[in-house]
């Protein structure tokens, strides 16, 4: 059974303290649409497009990050990740 970490691109993560004018460069850079926002090994949450249009550059990302979006292990099977 495949895992998610099979298919996982490199991990793509922020600390909370992080800009949304660094995040904007890293997404653009990478073309990436969402980033996870990790502090201590802990997953905080995401930010996105949407989170970072229209807040301030020098904004930290714990200010516009979305908290309430679902982690899912790099362990859990395919299976899990598509039904979560």
């Amino acid at each position: 059974m495949k895992l998610v970490v099979d298919v996982m691109e490199a991990p793509l993560w922020l600390c909370p303290d992080h800009t949304v004018r660094m995040a904007l460069a890293i997404m653009k850079g990478l073309c990436t649409e969402l980033i996870a926002v990790v502090e201590g090994g802990v997953y905080l949450g995401t930010v996105d497009w949407k989170d970072l249009v229209g807040a301030k550059g020098d904004e930290p990302l714990l200010r516009v990050m979305r908290k309430d979006a679902p982690f899912i292990s790099s362990k859990a099977s395919i299976r899990e990740a598509a039904d979560t």
